[in-house]
């Protein structure tokens, strides 16, 4: 924060680009011409700045999904063009309260979504549940999340075995005389994440989707190339947490894998309960 008396511009202004009126504004005329009096005050301020007047900021702003600062007033006054991370955020686990608290319940903070993605949710969850029930649901995620995430819907013909829309496995439907049909089991598909946490998209997924939607799978897409000019032949490594199933498909496309490529997908680490490499 500045302390001064000169204020250029209005008084809404001057506070939100972080100017304050001193203490010693407070002090007598026969105590404000003593030095030892305002050096006591101006240490005062100074004591009282990051320990005492930024907690009370963070206090009276905890309800507010817009903070602004200093720095991002500067910019509005300048004309430049604001980014998300400009805006005054606090750390993931208060903001996730906060998403707790307007009733979208996701449990413990996670590295897979930052501080920004949960407080996108407590900005716009109001907007979005007078849209539930809508095609809307994937949309307000990847908003959200700045991620690609998409849903899947799956087809059946016994209700037992459950295929993606568009597998060649897929037989006839049983409008045109066959047995398959689609159903409301779905697959919530990652694409390309840099950390995936299944446990988290499955609470996102049972907060957020459609009452009728039945989560069938969780499925994680890595686009892995292995040709990557300065990577020795110790190769690549995965690692895949809380996963049931695991299943890694290579198309070759008919050329042949280098072995060091088979070594590499050896030290594939699965954590659950089935791991194999198709």
């Amino acid at each position: 924060m500045i302390y001064t008396t000169d204020f250029q511009e209005d008084q809404k202004l001057a506070k939100r680009l972080g100017y304050r009126l001193p203490r010693k504004i407070l002090l007598p005329p026969y105590l404000s011409f003593n030095p030892f009096f305002s050096d006591w005050m101006d240490a005062t301020d100074e004591l009282f700045d990051s320990r005492v007047e930024d907690k009370i900021e963070i206090l009276k702003n905890l309800r507010n999904m817009w903070v602004s600062n200093s720095d991002m007033e500067r910019k509005i006054q300048a004309g430049e063009m604001l980014s998300q991370s400009d805006w005054s955020v606090p750390e993931q686990n208060i903001v996730l309260k906060q998403l707790n608290m307007l009733g979208l319940q996701l449990g413990v903070p996670t590295v897979m979504f930052d501080e920004y993605s949960f407080m996108n949710f407590c900005r716009f969850i109001g907007l979005y549940w007078m849209q539930k029930g809508t095609s809307t649901f994937m949309d307000f995620v990847n908003f959200c999340t700045g991620m690609q995430f998409m849903i899947v819907n799956c087809w059946t013909q016994d209700y037992k075995e459950f295929l993606p829309e568009g597998d060649e496995r897929i037989g006839t439907p049983i409008w045109e005389g066959g047995k398959w049909y689609p159903t409301t089991h779905i697959i919530f598909k990652s694409i390309n994440p840099e950390f995936t946490d299944v446990k988290m998209l499955g609470q996102l997924f049972y907060e957020l989707a459609n009452y009728n939607l039945v989560l069938y799978a969780i499925d994680c897409v890595f686009n892995l190339n292995f040709q990557v000019p300065g990577y020795d032949d110790l190769g690549l490594n995965l690692q895949v947490a809380s996963a049931n199933h695991f299943n890694m498909v290579i198309p070759t496309e008919g050329f042949p894998v280098p072995e060091w490529v088979l070594n590499s997908l050896a030290r594939v680490v699965v954590s659950g309960n089935k791991g194999q490499i198709v």
